[in-house]
C-alpha cells in the first residue's frame, strides 16, 4: 500500500521548524515585521524587506546583534540564531567615506 502522506519538512539543525516572527528596523526606527519558518533562507527575508521599502538589495546591510549577515550565504534564520521577536537592523550601505572637502 502506497504511502500517500507528504514527506516531513527536515527540521533545521537541533531542533523542529519553528514560526518565527522578525522584525526588521531602519535607522529611523520603522520597522517592518515578517513571519517566517526556521528554516527560511535570511537572502529571502532580505529580498522581501528591500521590495517592500522598493530599494534596491545591494544598497542595504542587514546587522544581528552587531554582526552584519553575509547576504551570500545561504544561512537560514535558524542558523543566525534568530529567535521569535528579534530585532535585525537595516541600514543603507555608504558610497565614498572619504574625508569631507575643505
Amino acid at each position: 500500500m502506497a504511502d500517500d502522506r507528504k514527506p516531513d519538512v527536515k527540521p533545521a539543525a537541533g531542533g523542529a521548524v519553528q514560526q518565527v516572527t522578525l522584525k526588521l528596523r531602519d535607522p529611523q526606527g520603522n520597522e517592518i515585521e515578517f513571519k517566517v519558518k526556521s528554516t527560511t533562507k535570511f537572502h529571502k527575508i532580505a529580498k522581501a524587506y528591500a521590495d517592500k521599502k522598493n530599494i534596491d538589495l545591494a544598497g542595504l546591510r542587514f546587522q544581528v546583534d552587531g554582526e552584519r549577515v553575509d547576504l551570500l550565504s545561504e544561512q537560514t534564520v535558524s542558523e543566525l540564531d534568530l529567535e521569535d521577536g528579534d530585532i535585525v537592523d537595516v541600514e543603507i550601505n555608504q558610497v565614498g567615506g572619504g574625508p569631507a572637502p575643505l
